[in-house]
């Protein structure tokens, strides 16, 4: 099956790439772009899904509606090339119960990307970890415009499912689009100007800054 040797592909191949952790892996955070672009770098994330992992809450950024919450879908199961993976509907039923979630109109969870390009890595990890594929659960929660005191809410309400160490939170990210299409074709003068180190050295001035912001309260 092309999907199933393509992940599978993308997971060796990130695995050679990745460093080994030898602490407890509670978070994974990888892009959703399409796989020739990102493959191996989410396959040398979820090499690390440890294999006493039960439940996975993937969460990522909304691209087709705007709205200051976050959606949480109404399926039971996620169906993918390699199989289908069983949603945990209670947990989802304790997220909307907090009132910070709305539901997803079928349409607009059909559109949305940031999580279903996770799964495949998801499933095919699951596998190599020896993770029981017919017990492993995932919670989808896509998320709006929170500002930073929206995304606190979020944080607290995620909190309880993550003190459960059998759940691993799964972060999906864009992280930088850079393009005409954007609207976005700031360079930096990081090695010689060219294009590929510009877009590092800003992820990396994104990654340094982000933790000062939300230190000092501030930003989204």
């Amino acid at each position: 099956m092309p999907a199933l040797a393509h992940a599978a592909a993308c997971l060796d191949a990130g695995a050679a790439l990745g460093r080994d952790h030898s602490g407890p892996v509670r978070a994974i955070i990888g892009p959703h772009a399409g796989y020739s672009y990102c493959g191996n770098v989410l396959g040398s994330a979820y090499r690390h899904l440890p294999a006493g992992c039960k439940t996975v809450v993937i969460a990522g950024p909304s691209h087709h509606v705007y709205f200051r919450s976050g959606a949480l879908s109404r399926a039971t199961e996620l169906e993918t090339p390699l199989g289908r993976l069983r949603v945990d509907t209670d947990a989802v039923s304790r997220l909307h119960a907090t009132g910070l979630f709305q539901w997803f109109a079928s349409d607009d969870d059909e559109a949305e990307h940031c999580v279903e390009m996770h799964l495949p890595f998801l499933q095919r990890a699951a596998e190599r970890a020896g993770v029981d594929a017919a017990a492993l659960r995932v919670v989808p929660v896509v998320l709006g415009d929170l500002g930073s005191d929206g995304c606190a809410r979020v944080a607290d309400a995620l909190a309880p499912l993550l003190r459960d160490e059998a759940t691993v939170l799964a972060v999906s990210t864009d992280f930088c689009h850079w393009g005409r299409r954007f609207r976005y074709t700031r360079r930096s003068e990081a090695k010689g100007g060219s294009i590929s180190g510009g877009i590092e050295a800003l992820d990396r001035e994104g990654m340094a800054v982000r933790p000062r912001r939300w230190a000092g309260g501030g930003g989204s």
